[in-house]
């Protein structure tokens, strides 16, 4: 039996490079997060504009700040899901790499699910 030698800190193990869906969440959370600011920003001109007119066109403007306000709402539920992924694959990841670790020393049990044997083997010995 041939034992390899535990990963180094550059170095990916083949559980770990799954990680590609963990770089493309991360992705997406990080491209809704500049849109969040773009929207936030073009929220803030809207209510500018509202009152430098005042009055003028109020309702085109109302209509449109209220367009903004419910697609930035979406965003922030897009937003509130994409952490609460990214904190269950941190979790996840975490627990990946600590069984890593554990079977580099040698101390990870494997734990095996135990077949049942089949009615007509229950009176076989062998195993």
């Amino acid at each position: 039996m041939e034992r390899r030698p535990s990963p180094t800190r550059g170095e990916q193990t083949p559980a770990v490079e799954s990680g590609g869906d963990w770089n493309a969440l991360l992705s997406q959370y990080g491209q809704a997060m500049m849109r969040l600011g773009q929207l936030e920003k073009e929220l803030g001109d809207l209510q500018q504009r509202l009152q430098t007119q005042q009055g003028n066109g109020k309702d085109e403007l109302d209509t449109a700040l209220e367009e903004k306000n419910e697609e930035l709402s979406r965003r922030g539920d897009l937003i509130a899901s994409l952490r609460l992924q990214v904190s269950s694959l941190n979790e996840e990841l975490a627990r990946t790499q600590e069984k890593l670790k554990l079977a580099a020393d040698g101390r990870y049990i494997r734990r095996r699910h135990r077949r049942s044997r089949p009615w007509w083997k229950l009176w076989d010995s062998r195993r």
